[in-house]
């Protein structure tokens, strides 16, 4: 009943504020996932680094 309301006579009822979080929150979460992503990439890099150096050891 209520979604009826908000797009009666063809505008959007909804307060302004809504529409601007819901087109920034992806951005965030698209932020955060990159950041995510970099540090997974600094912790396989520095894994690769040790597993090299402990094999040039056990030579």
């Amino acid at each position: 009943m209520g979604s009826r309301n908000n797009i009666e006579n063809g505008r959007d009822t909804r307060p302004q504020g809504t529409k601007l979080t819901t087109s920034i929150v992806p951005y965030i979460y698209f932020i955060r996932k990159i950041k995510i992503l970099k540090i997974f990439s600094t912790i396989i890099s520095y894994q690769d680094k040790n597993t090299t150096n402990t094999k040039e050891y056990g030579r």
